[in-house]
């Protein structure tokens, strides 16, 4: 398959030249492409007799499962813009993303693996959802009210038949991912069909997934960049994808051996489980250079397994803006170099440099320094914010990535760490502000700063606080008030409070040096493993 095509054409594709062919394996079975494209014109019908059509947004707050993809695909069929909702996010994150993004329709399912569902909404201003006119209910639940709006269940959008008019082109928008940053809410990052069906079919050559044996496994939430650019990879590939709503390692390694997984990208924890739980030297021949995420480079204990166990570890690089799997290691490479983030771009046409963060001027090679990418995987845009968008880009036009890294020799970069404050914890990239401005609304807490430590192979947030003086300090109470308004991998996992912050005084600010912050985590957390 050549030249630029949208997502939903690719669907179209596989289902005409591979109908019968398995797209999904799944818990209830297996879904052909043919299946899948015809359950995906389905709902692309019943959303356009709902009146939703071009431009309008669709929030998914969904698992995994045969009907999210095909509800993905039916979005896209009808030149609307699906917004991706993580499953573990909780009542002030739906709020704000569903609110924010002007999402006329919100998907949820009520049964999905004992998430109360119910206790979250009821936590959510329904009068801050100004564009949200209905709710759509996996599963078979009744229609009544959620939010104040109506409800129906998904099995009401496929009863008007199929949608055989593919409105989407290269051009539509698409797609938003959230993402975070320096700024006290999440940024909106919206491609276009032609950024992320580009990606999709050049990906597969790339990494060997055009082997007639390729098999992907796909444990990744569709609401973020890496699960949504594997499916649309594995459907653009013509492969089979097995798919878990949430990733368990000891079905998911015999799931690898029962089908002969050929690849997939995971953090570094999720290889180490399931190579633990089987008794091979080499539980998984067949696998494909494994590209995973996580400590950079990955700390020795999990190198040491990946020797010992046959998993071919590969660092990657990739962000919403430019998509995931971005760029990748040379396999060919001494192991040390191997695992560091970056590698070569996916695409032929990228250009990649690396250059002084002040100034934009490009710096020599090896020299450390912003990481800035042109590539035409890039996003259109963040949504919604001009302002945002102009200052992402420099003057001839490279998106400033806000990474810290160095060029080699050989034209591949090397990704050292953020140049800002973001955190990544459970693989998702943590906008600090999140955990502290709930902190902060704790009565007897002034003002928080959140780092990022480890536990084991575990990444936490760790936080410190100053004091109002005013009201006494209850360590639990300022954690539990996270673990009710935040995703679980937000919640810190103390909550130190200190007489002053280190701080740096300069020209221009008053900065707080997170490193001494990071330092002194580690010192309270070994000091405690002691005592």
């Amino acid at each position: 398959m050549s030249g630029v095509l949208t997502l939903t054409s690719q669907l179209t594709h596989a289902a005409d030249v591979a109908g019968h062919q398995t797209a999904l394996i799944h818990e209830n079975g297996k879904t052909s492409f043919s299946e899948l494209e015809e359950l995906a014109q389905k709902y692309a019908a019943g959303l356009t007799a709902l009146g939703l059509g071009r431009g309008d947004r669709i929030a998914l707050w969904l698992p995994n499962s045969p009907e999210h993809y095909a509800l993905t695909y039916a979005i896209w069929r009808i030149g609307a813009i699906n917004v991706g909702v993580n499953t573990r996010f909780k009542s002030k994150e739906v709020e704000d993303i569903v609110g924010r993004s002007g999402a006329k329709l919100l998907a949820f399912d009520p049964g999905f693996k004992g998430i109360e569902f119910d206790n979250i909404l009821a936590g959510v201003d329904s009068n801050s959802l100004k564009s949200l006119e209905k709710v759509l209910l996996f599963g078979e639940k009744d229609q009544g009210i959620v939010l104040d709006r109506p409800a129906f269940p998904l099995s009401e959008l496929s009863q008007n038949g199929t949608m055989q008019e593919d409105r989407a082109t290269p051009d539509t928008p698409c797609q938003i991912f959230t993402t975070s940053g320096t700024t006290s809410k999440p940024k909106f990052v919206l491609h276009a069909q032609r950024s992320l069906a580009l990606h999709s079919q050049r990906l597969p050559h790339f990494w060997g997934l055009d082997r007639p044996d390729g098999v992907v496994f796909q444990a990744a939430p569709l609401c973020g960049v890496v699960g949504l650019n594997v499916a649309t990879l594995g459907i653009a590939a013509i492969r089979p994808q097995i798919i878990q709503s949430v990733f368990e390692p000891i079905s998911a390694a015999e799931l690898f051996v029962r089908h002969g997984v050929t690849h997939m990208i995971g953090m570094d924890a999720m290889y180490e489980r399931m190579v633990a739980s089987r008794p091979e030297k080499i539980p998984f021949p067949k696998l494909a250079p494994a590209p995973s995420f996580g400590a950079n480079p990955p700390l020795e204990p999990f190198r040491k397994i990946a020797r010992d166990r046959g998993i071919p570890i590969c660092a990657v690089y990739g962000m919403s803006e430019v998509c995931a799997l971005f760029a990748f290691q040379d396999m060919s490479l001494h192991e040390d170099d191997r695992v560091i983030g970056g590698g070569q771009p996916v695409h032929p046409e990228t250009e990649i440099r690396v250059s002084d963060p002040d100034t934009d001027a490009p710096l020599p090679t090896g020299q450390e320094g912003e990481i800035q990418i042109k590539s035409p995987t890039r996003m259109l845009e963040y949504a919604d914010n001009p302002e945002a968008t102009t200052a992402s880009l420099t003057k001839d036009g490279f998106f400033k990535t806000g990474d810290l890294g160095k060029m080699r020799e050989d034209g591949s970069f090397v990704y050292l760490a953020r140049m800002g404050d973001v955190l990544r914890l459970a693989g998702f990239l943590t906008n600090p502000m999140d955990i502290e401005k709930e902190l902060e609304a704790d009565p007897a807490i002034l003002e928080a700063q959140t780092v990022q430590t480890r536990i084991g192979t575990r990444d936490k947030a760790f936080a410190f606080v100053l004091l109002n003086g005013t009201t006494p300090f209850d360590e639990q109470r300022a954690i539990a008030r996270c673990r009710d308004r935040l995703a679980d991998y937000k919640v810190p996992i103390r909550v130190v409070p200190l007489d002053a912050f280190p701080v740096t005084e300069s020209a221009n600010a008053i900065k707080v040096r997170k490193t001494d912050l990071r330092r002194m985590a580690e010192e309270i957390l070994a000091e405690e493993s002691v005592s």
